[in-house]
């Protein structure tokens, strides 16, 4: 092949997206025209953790010891005190670093970050092209956050999930995240306010007060983001505010896409959908349901004509009612995450007649499983999720009363691949391809 088309081919995004990062740079080590396409892509984000980690900034960690119980007790600089000056002259160090940076990356990514939480209020004026700000698993300033979100001026994409956010008051008032006017895209899941005892203590060992109530866990400033197509909401605690929840929908009504995550469902989940009148996708995942007879027959009736993913475990008995209460679906993806073959085929026989039906199943078993699925003419297709310990060889599955199924689908869960193809002996009804892929195998109805 030509060069000229290789290069026509690392310019399709469908190619960037295939290869992680590290793949990406082991290709422009080929020769000079690959890494100009390339480059673009390899440094499109910029990994606050890895580019700090890599070189000599001073450390806000103070001590870091192991106490008698064999636990690490670790001492950080307080981030609600004035820096030192070893601190401030890294902060200049940082900003000549960056300039030498190859590209103005589009994507900040901070993950797993608390050690040099002094250099991120230079980010803005830095990457003066950021569009996404993703944080994840990071203990920061609320402060800090707040500013980031403010000083970026062409903001559409915001991530953040299980942070724990520092704020210098221990009175249990309410902390609003304030949103910019550009976002397309929105993400909060999990994140808590944790409050600090001494802002004028100069060392702070994680010394954090969690009071789990609403007040402890950042809430949805309350305002029309005109831009915002896509949000999704995931709170794992006793009692979502379910009241700031609905408020920022009935905002937002012009919502495409909406996922909420929770771990017991509450009608007022269905009433916060009531409000997103352009809504098409729509995600609801819980763990558990336990309302009553009468409560699920006062639940909201919703004429969403769009595509409704329900996840649901092995104690939501109920889904079928959750379901039933979408009568007007264009499509209905039941995610299943089920320990028990028993409680599986209790779950799958309780599949409403919801037309485009979808079905996909996280297999936890290692044993050899015997799969005969009930009569479901809306099934369309099914996937398995297998763990690392399940073999494809192990499970023999029978879907012959299931005449409109095209395709069946056995993924290896996340970030696992098959080293070889699968061996496997299967006679299905029809004519059917196999297909393999890197992390998968599918079967295709061919008509």
């Amino acid at each position: 092949m030509k060069d000229a088309d290789w290069i026509l081919i690392f310019k399709l995004k469908e190619f960037i997206d295939y290869f992680s990062i590290n793949d990406l740079i082991q290709l422009s080590l080929i020769c000079k025209k690959f890494r100009n396409c390339l480059s673009s892509a390899i440094f499109s984000t910029f990994n606050f953790n890895n580019f700090t980690n890599m070189r000599s900034y001073k450390t806000c960690v103070i001590s870091d010891i192991e106490n008698r119980y064999g636990s690490r007790v670790i001492h950080l600089h307080n981030a609600h005190s004035p820096l030192n000056s070893e601190m401030i002259d890294n902060i200049g160090k940082f900003n000549l670093d960056i300039k030498l940076y190859p590209i103005q990356s589009k994507k900040l990514e901070i993950c797993y970050a608390e050690h040099y939480f002094y250099l991120l209020q230079a980010i803005p004026s830095l990457f003066t092209r950021l569009t996404t700000v993703a944080i994840s698993n990071s203990k920061i300033k609320f402060e800090t956050l707040q500013y980031l979100l403010d000083s970026i001026a062409c903001l559409d994409n915001v991530e953040l999930s299980n942070n724990k956010l520092t704020h210098n008051s221990l009175r249990s008032t309410a902390v609003y995240i304030k949103w910019p006017n550009s976002l397309k895209s929105l993400k909060i899941c999990s994140n808590m306010i944790s409050r600090i005892e001494d802002v004028n203590n100069s060392i702070s060992p994680l010394t954090t007060i969690f009071r789990l109530t609403p007040t402890d866990y950042p809430l949805l400033y309350l305002k029309c983001l005109s831009k915002l197509k896509y949000f999704e909401y995931k709170h794992i605690c006793l009692q979502p505010e379910y009241k700031n929840l609905c408020e920022f929908l009935k905002l937002n009504p012009q919502i495409t896409s909406l996922k909420m995550t929770v771990t017991a469902f509450h009608p007022k989940l269905l009433t916060a959908v009531e409000h997103v009148n352009s809504l098409y996708n729509l995600h609801l995942s819980y763990e558990r349901d336990q309302m009553s007879e009468v409560e699920y027959s006062h639940l909201s009736t919703l004429n969403t004509s769009g595509f409704v993913t329900i996840t649901i475990h092995d104690f939501c008995k109920n889904y079928d009612k959750i379901i039933k209460k979408f009568p007007s679906l264009a499509g209905l993806l039941v995610e299943m995450d089920c320990s028990s073959i028993e409680k599986l085929f209790t779950l799958i026989k309780k599949l409403p007649s919801a037309n485009n039906l979808h079905l996909k199943i996280n297999l936890e078993h290692s044993n050899a499983l015997k799969l005969t699925f009930p009569k479901l003419n809306n099934l369309n297709s099914l996937e398995f999720i297998l763990n690392s310990t399940t073999s494809i060889k192990n499970i023999s599955w029978n879907v012959d009363s299931c005449p409109n199924l095209k395709l069946v689908k056995f993924s290896k869960a996340k970030d696992q691949f098959y080293t070889s193809r699968p061996k496997i002996n299967r006679k299905l009804t029809g004519c059917w391809k196999i297909i393999y892929f890197p992390n998968s195998v599918a079967y295709y109805k061919v008509i």
